[in-house]
């Protein structure tokens, strides 16, 4: 259910704020204890956000993951693929 208020408010929130909130979220994916269920929808959010039109927002998620070996590998795979800027933070998670 959050996750669903999550994506509503994204698509109309400032690039900044979604970046934040992107990291929130990220955060929460690694250390809170999430339900299955909620790990999962969590994921798909971000998954989602793979896409967002802000480099703020991938950034985000990339400062979070690249510290992380428990980082989802699909998300890491495709920050390692995105911008310069962090794709060596993702390359260095040793999982590929």
């Amino acid at each position: 259910m959050i996750v669903r208020q999550f994506i509503s408010w994204i698509r109309t929130a400032p690039a900044g704020e979604r970046a934040e909130a992107t990291r929130s979220l990220a955060r929460a994916w690694l250390i809170s204890d999430l339900t299955a269920d909620d790990r999962a929808a969590a994921e798909g959010a971000l998954l989602m956000l793979l896409d967002d039109a802000s480099p703020l927002v991938r950034q985000a998620m990339a400062e979070v993951f690249a510290r992380s070996s428990e980082a989802p590998a699909a998300i890491v795979q495709a920050l390692s693929l995105d911008q310069r800027r962090w794709r060596c933070r993702c390359s260095n998670i040793h999982r590929f």
